[in-house]
């Protein structure tokens, strides 16, 4: 499905017919105040886009682009993200949440063994060393994982760079990418 198509079906399913009209009308007034000498219906192309479900071939690039972004717009405005995050992101995004459960899941662990002391001090008891052995080792995991969830929220980050620059349409290193068809 191409991103057009998921975006007028994404506007379909999120907005009701007289909300959709609303849109359409406030942005042929937001065109008309910009540029009046634009004499595009936009009201009537955005209805006839939303009622067949896919953009006209004879559109021009330019309203194909503005009735785009004006869709993007109204989605957003609503909490809903048209973008969809690449399948690194998506999978590094999961390892990061796995990550902070398991370092929850580790801090509970570490609470648990220093609640069986029962409040009293272990540094002058039987057993104290394998205690302390184990808070070691405990605390160290803990640490491991904070070392993984920086460097994981590193990758997520850089990841979802990537992915807003082929949205924009560039390349990796911010040059346009240009099809060779």
């Amino acid at each position: 499905m191409k991103f057009e198509e998921k975006l007028v079906n994404l506007m379909n399913e999120s907005f009701n017919s007289q909300a959709q009209n609303v849109i359409a009308k406030d942005f042929a007034d937001y065109v008309w105040e910009i540029n009046p000498f634009d004499q595009t219906d936009y009201k009537l192309l955005i209805e006839e886009i939303l009622e067949s479900g896919v953009f006209p071939e004879s559109m021009d690039a330019m309203t194909r682009e503005a009735i785009q972004n004006c869709f993007i717009n109204a989605l957003q405005k609503k909490g809903i993200d048209p973008f969809e995050d690449g399948y690194r992101t998506r999978m590094a995004k999961r390892k990061l949440e796995r990550l902070k459960n398991e370092l929850n899941e580790q801090h509970k662990k570490l609470v648990d063994h220093y609640n069986q002391a029962n409040g009293q001090p272990m540094n002058d008891k039987r057993g104290a060393r394998a205690f302390f052995n184990k808070v070691d080792k405990l605390e160290d995991k803990k640490s491991e994982l904070i070392k993984q969830i920086e460097v994981q929220e590193e990758r997520v980050e850089r990841l979802e760079w990537a992915d807003e620059r082929k949205r924009l349409g560039l390349n990796k290193q911010g040059g346009l990418m240009l099809p060779t068809n």
